[in-house]
């Protein structure tokens, strides 16, 4: 039999207080009342931070619609985050307000049926032109010949299953050959 961990309702808000600020901090605060793990609680915080991004800590919840989901996609895109994260942002969002919907502060999720973006598979997964740049940013502030290294590496445009599979002897750096 599995243990149920949820402990109570949500504090019910001041008539017209039913706002993003106030959903964050309640569900921030059941979170731990609920001794969940850390990792879990930012992966909550950072998930309503986007949604706070998008329409202010102000907005009503009751205002939220399913369609707003495409809003949040195009903004969490915007900021180069994968597909990988976007669904998993969503899946927060579809948990935390699930909740509303348990304790009755709404009629309806509008996160329940999220549309989930395309995922690459990961042995053939590139980098993105924003992940690349980020990374030669960051490669490039250390002074290390491994960095060098991975900034060579990441240059070459291979998969990174390839790249991790590459023998000494298929390396020659004098002749550019890979």
């Amino acid at each position: 039999m599995q243990e149920v961990r949820a402990i109570g309702l949500l504090e019910d808000p001041k008539p017209g207080a039913e706002t993003l600020r106030w959903f964050k901090d309640e569900i921030l605060r059941r979170l731990k009342i609920e001794n969940r793990r850390e990792s879990t609680v930012r992966e909550y915080r950072i998930a309503l931070d986007h949604l706070i991004a998008v329409f202010g800590e102000d907005y009503p919840l009751r205002d939220i619609k399913k369609a707003d989901w495409v809003t949040i996609q195009s903004y969490l895109l915007e900021k180069g985050d994968s597909p990988c994260t976007i669904n998993k942002i969503g899946r927060h969002l579809q948990g935390a307000f699930s909740r509303l919907v348990e304790d009755e502060i709404l009629d309806k999720n509008p996160f329940r049926r999220f549309t989930r973006m395309a995922e690459p598979p990961n042995d053939k997964r590139y980098l993105s032109r924003e992940e690349l740049k980020r990374f030669l940013a960051v490669t490039s502030k250390v002074n290390s010949p491994n960095a060098r290294l991975a900034q060579i590496l990441a240059l070459t445009g291979r998969r990174l299953t390839e790249i991790l599979h590459l023998r000494r002897d298929e390396i020659d750096l004098e002749g550019n050959l890979m």
